[in-house]
């Protein structure tokens, strides 16, 4: 089937309406959520971490103080650690497999917040050369895996998971609705005694989660 331009204008038409029925919906839902973060939320509405999962990663964040963190997939939640990092002693390591996004993510950050304890990672392949960015028997406070990709759990990284996540690591696993995703976090959470908890996405579709692993001693956010 040819593609008309009327067709393409029609889309485009489309997509701004719902973009901003979903704007105000979101608006109504998180009237106090930082509104830099919302507007780059909305942008990329559908390829970042659901605005709930954000919200809940900003609350993390101020409650249980990570020093060292790692996130697998630079996006609107790299913006959230930087906000989170203007004020709090901490270092921050964040790999993506895609140099346009690991860049996209640096520019939103350093637009608005200092990102000089934040190193961007490009990782077209694996992981398994950054194991050399941690001390010896150094644990994760906080790791966020955004998103389904196969490098994100190939062996290389899993082996990074199961080496340096404890049972005080909080994990934020994005696309827990895929099965061998979902599984890979109950594996994590057994493998430390971590709580699994699940959530549903309000906005992308019913069928979206993500899950949270929190240590025992943090209730559930």
């Amino acid at each position: 089937m040819r593609n008309f331009p009327g067709k393409k204008v029609g889309v485009k038409i489309y997509n701004r309406i719902r973009n901003k029925i979903l704007k105000i919906k979101a608006k109504r839902l998180y009237p106090d959520f930082d509104n830099y973060i919302f507007e780059l939320w909305a942008k990329n509405f559908g390829h970042c971490l659901e605005l709930a999962c954000l919200k809940r990663l900003e609350e993390i964040c101020q409650i249980t103080k990570p020093k060292l963190i790692f996130e697998f997939g630079s996006g609107v939640s790299t913006v959230v650690l930087a906000k989170y990092a203007q004020e709090n002693n901490c270092r921050i390591f964040t790999f993506d497999e895609e140099f346009k996004y690991l860049t996209r993510a640096y520019n939103n950050a350093n637009r608005r917040y200092k990102t000089n304890n934040i190193t961007f990672i490009y990782s077209p392949k694996n992981y398994k050369d950054f194991l050399e960015n941690l001390e010896p028997n150094k644990k994760i406070d906080l790791l966020i895996i955004d998103g389904p990709t196969t490098n994100r759990y190939n062996e290389a990284a899993k082996n990074f998971y199961y080496k340096f996540i404890s049972a005080g690591t909080t994990c934020v696993i994005d696309d827990t609705d895929r099965e061998e995703t979902n599984r890979e976090a109950a594996k994590i959470a057994q493998m430390n005694s971590l709580k699994k908890v699940d959530y549903k996405d309000a906005f992308y579709s019913q069928f979206h989660q993500y899950s949270i692993l929190f240590p025992k001693e943090i209730k559930e956010i």
